[in-house]
């Protein structure tokens, strides 16, 4: 339980960390037996952050190297009292510098249980670390050569100097028809008043006796003569 608490205080960087180490080894001299689990906690450095992955992984495989071949980074570096890695040198390498850069900082920002010797924290030098990678996509990765020059700008490229045509004037629009007016409604003819056949009747002659009493109205004498 003191060792995880030693663990917990170097990841958190806790200055508690290195005598908390100390007391848990002090007491696992005890017995043989207990020696034995000291040499196992530290005996030799144990990363304990970040768990680096068995293989990294690349888009592309360099140019330079064949596809059958193991792409790898050889790293050498020590770790000090206070569980950090320092002094990092690439050793081998195979794929491109931005891989190298990601591994040493990935190491810079690890922490690890120290060594601890005859009852002291001790760094210890020159510890190894061979990590592969592995290639998600077949294409062939440009090297870094080909990096640089097409991370390089570009010159401008001038166009030629083109002589422009001339213009074409347009045509004048030509003038609408003149909207021929349409024909005036021609006025109706005036309705032919209907002839009337106004033709006074005939009078009806009077038949031959009526006339006989007419006359004999007129021949009486007047009363009172």
């Amino acid at each position: 339980a003191m060792v995880d608490l030693g663990d917990l205080y170097i990841i958190t960087s806790d200055e508690r960390a290195q005598q908390t180490y100390l007391n848990a080894w002090g007491i696992l001299q005890e017995t043989p037996k207990t020696q034995q689990l000291a040499a196992t906690f530290f005996g030799s450095p144990i990363r304990l952050y970040p768990t680096i992955a068995p293989f990294l992984y690349l888009n592309r495989t360099p140019n330079a190297v064949d596809p059958s071949d193991e792409l790898f980074i050889d790293l050498q570096y020590d770790v000090s009292p206070d569980g950090r890695a320092t002094n990092i040198e690439v050793i081998e390498k195979n794929v491109p510098n931005e891989q190298v850069r990601l591994l040493r900082a990935t190491l810079r920002a690890s922490r690890y249980r120290p060594r601890i010797l005859n009852g002291e924290l001790v760094s210890t030098d020159a510890l190894k670390i061979h990590q592969l990678f592995m290639v998600i996509n077949e294409k062939p990765e440009p090297d870094e050569k080909q990096a640089e020059e097409a991370s390089a700008p570009s010159k401008d490229v001038l166009p030629e100097k083109v002589t422009p045509e001339e213009a074409v004037e347009p045509k004048e629009a030509e003038a609408p028809e003149e909207a021929v007016a349409p024909k005036e409604a021609e006025a109706p003819e005036e309705a032919v008043a209907p002839v009337a056949s106004a033709l006074a009747p005939t009078p009806t002659p009077l038949p031959p006796l009526a006339v006989e009493e007419i006359l004999a109205t007129d021949a009486l004498p007047s009363v009172g003569q």
